[in-house]
């Protein structure tokens, strides 16, 4: 409850500002977890949600660099410190600090440089007994719904969804 409740003030309550908001994320939400809510930690799966709703190129950024965010430090801290904020830099103000506390509370490497706390190697295998995305193994299922960039042509998207309208 108390994680729920620190993603949710510090994150996510930012970016619900009207209806048509609560509207598209849960929207997101009916699809994206009954997919996966067996093999996911429900409140990393609505947190990363919320970023690829609200902020899709922070989303994107998590999806195509797992080991910045996963595993063992393979930068030092300056240059992983260097990295999140250039990413995040990119944002407009308002966003920075919401999508800061969400990277914050999902990605324990991401904590150890701008929270100032440190993780042992040790705590992975609570994460992944958790589900949470930032478990090194979890990750992926994560982004299990995802299309990479590149990974289907539009007109290959176009000629599937022609298709729908077929039953055959």
């Amino acid at each position: 409850q108390i994680r729920w409740y620190n993603i949710y003030f510090d994150g996510i309550d930012h970016f619900i500002n009207s209806i048509r908001d609560i509207v598209s994320f849960t929207n997101t939400l009916t699809v994206t977890y009954p997919a996966v809510q067996s093999k996911v930690n429900p409140i990393d799966l609505i947190a990363l949600e919320s970023l690829r709703v609200f902020c899709p190129k922070i989303y994107a950024i998590v999806h195509q660099n797992p080991g910045i965010f996963t595993g063992e430090l393979d930068l030092s801290v300056n240059e992983l410190e260097s990295l999140l904020n250039t990413w995040i830099a990119q944002l407009p103000d308002k966003k920075q600090q919401p999508i800061k506390n969400l990277l914050i509370h999902l990605f324990p490497k991401v904590e150890s440089v701008w929270g100032n706390r440190s993780f042992n190697a040790e705590q992975e295998s609570q994460w992944r007994e958790q589900l949470r995305v930032c478990s090194l193994e979890i990750f992926p299922v994560y982004f299990r719904l995802t299309l990479s960039a590149g990974e289907l042509a539009n007109t290959q998207i176009k000629a599937i969804l022609g298709l729908a309208k077929d039953g055959d």
